[in-house]
């Protein structure tokens, strides 16, 4: 008999020492990782998992589903603009549901602020804008619902706005009459900042701004957006910076060109 009670107490202490050590260590937001840029513009740490963690206390407040097994991580705003990169998702119940839900939050663990939330499929990332340098933030990753363990790669960077970002850097763009309507420039919003409210529908337009002078009283716009679905929304201006009068505002879908008309040959105009 007593030997059997040595085997027993044997057994019971290792599977206590095993869930014990196998919980993740940023399983709550108190173990958050700390993700800390040196010199280096971005830093990443590979192989995140959701595997073993466990459902934090706060409300989940992404993209529908339901809050599952969780693991959160950190780090200190260097700058107001920075990106948060997920890559290589992948999912333990398919390669069908390699979502990860992703939500930044202010403050701090004993009173969380959210700033924003994505959903992502395979990979995605955020930029972030409007930081507090010298701040912390917290990252909150999770799958789809509690059958979806997910691994991933995470990646923190500073982001630096483009050139163009506010009216008074608008990129000069020349009026092409010979094929298209302008010269090739390249369009892009990440880092961007909103300068002014949106026109039409949405609540964040993160803008850049182009310029020309009008050749003739009509010229046409087309966008090579890379993607059969994407959609840009658009707002031209008279004017001066300090005193722009709209004069059209639309979306321009998926390649398509639009045509202004009664322009000002001579007078100059801009593109948000």
């Amino acid at each position: 008999m007593k030997h059997f009670t040595v085997r027993l107490l044997t057994l019971c202490f290792s599977l206590t020492a095993f869930f014990a050590f196998s919980q993740v260590p940023n399983d709550e937001c108190s173990g958050a990782i700390s993700l800390m840029l040196g010199q280096d513009s971005v830093v990443c740490h590979t192989n995140g998992s959701t595997s073993l963690a466990t459902v934090s206390t706060y409300p989940a407040q992404c993209c529908g589903g339901s809050l599952n097994n969780d693991v959160w991580y950190t780090f200190t705003a260097t700058s107001a603009y920075q990106t948060i990169a997920l890559y290589n998702i992948t999912s333990s119940y398919s390669s069908g549901f390699a979502y990860a839900k992703v939500e930044i939050f202010g403050g701090d663990c004993t009173n969380l602020q959210l700033v924003t939330q994505r959903f992502y499929y395979t990979a995605g990332d955020i930029d972030l804008t409007g930081l507090a340098v010298g701040q912390p933030y917290f990252i909150r990753v999770y799958g789809y619902d509690y059958y979806h363990v997910i691994d991933f790669d995470i990646c923190l960077s500073e982001t630096v706005p483009p050139a163009n970002d506010e009216c008074a850097n608008a990129t000069t763009i020349v009026p092409d009459v010979s094929q298209y309507p302008f010269t090739y420039n390249l369009l892009r919003t990440k880092g961007a900042t909103q300068s002014l409210p949106p026109c039409g529908t949405g609540s964040k337009a993160d803008d850049v701004w182009y310029k020309f002078t009008a050749t003739s009283p009509s010229h046409g716009i087309q966008a090579y957006t890379g993607g059969g679905g994407d959609t840009i929304q658009y707002e031209i201006f008279s004017g001066v910076c300090s005193n722009l009068v709209g004069v059209k505002c639309g979306k321009l879908y998926a390649n398509r060109q639009f045509y202004i008309q009664g322009l000002t040959a001579g007078e100059t105009y801009y593109i948000r």
